[in-house]
C-alpha cells in the first residue's frame, strides 16, 4: 500500500498519507478517527501494470510483518471492555487443521485466510441477497481458483462458538 511513481518506483508511504486513508489525525498517542473521511490520498498512483499487488506478495509482507511483531497475527476481538483483547486458538477454531506453527509453513497462510473467507461469507451475506447461492458464485469461483493447485490442508468447518465470547458476534441465521 504505497504510491508507486519515477521518483519511487517500488513505492513509498509515508506516516500522513498512511493516516489519510483510514480517517485519522493527530499524532502519536493522541490518535483521532473521524467516520466517513476515509479517503484514497491526492495525486495517488497505482502500480504499473505488470507489478499489481498479489496475493502471495501480500501474504509475504504479513509474513515479514509477523517476524517482527508475532501479534499481528492474532485472531480475537474484545470482550466488552477497553483492552480486553482476547485470541482465538488457531487450532480450536479450525478443529486442528492448522495451528500456529503451521500458519508459517509453505501456502498454509493463504490456505487458511481463503478457507476462512468461504467458510464465513455465507454467514456474512445473510440477509442481504436474495439468492445467497449467486452471490457467493463469483467468490466461490474466485478462491476455488486461487486454492487449486496449493495443495491445501482441508478445512472443513470451524468451531464458531468460539465466537460467542465477543458481544459484538452476531451469528445471522440461513435464511432471514
Amino acid at each position: 500500500m504505497s504510491n508507486h511513481s519515477a521518483q519511487y518506483p517500488q513505492g513509498y508511504l509515508d506516516k500522513e498519507t498512511f493516516k489519510s486513508f483510514f480517517a485519522v489525525t493527530g499524532g502519536s498517542g493522541n490518535f483521532k478517527y473521524q467516520p466517513g473521511y476515509e479517503r484514497i490520498p491526492d495525486n495517488w498512483y497505482k502500480r504499473a501494470i505488470g507489478t499489481e499487488y498479489s496475493i502471495p506478495a501480500f501474504l509475504l509482507d504479513v509474513l515479514e510483518y509477523a517476524r517482527q511483531d508475532p501479534r499481528l497475527l492474532s485472531v480475537g476481538g474484545n470482550t466488552g471492555t477497553p483492552n480486553s483483547f482476547t485470541g482465538i486458538d488457531i487450532t480450536a477454531l479450525t478443529k486442528g487443521v492448522f495451528n500456529g506453527a503451521t500458519l508459517a509453513q509453505g501456502n498454509n497462510l493463504q490456505c487458511f485466510i481463503f478457507q476462512l473467507i468461504q467458510a464465513e461469507a455465507p454467514g456474512v451475506l445473510t440477509g442481504l441477497y436474495s439468492d445467497l447461492t449467486k452471490a457467493l458464485q463469483p467468490l466461490t469461483e474466485s478462491i476455488s481458483g486461487a486454492l487449486g493447485g496449493l495443495g491445501c490442508p482441508q478445512l472443513m468447518e470451524l468451531d464458531e462458538s468460539l465466537y460467542e465470547k465477543y458481544p459484538g458476534y452476531k451469528k445471522n441465521p440461513v435464511g432471514l
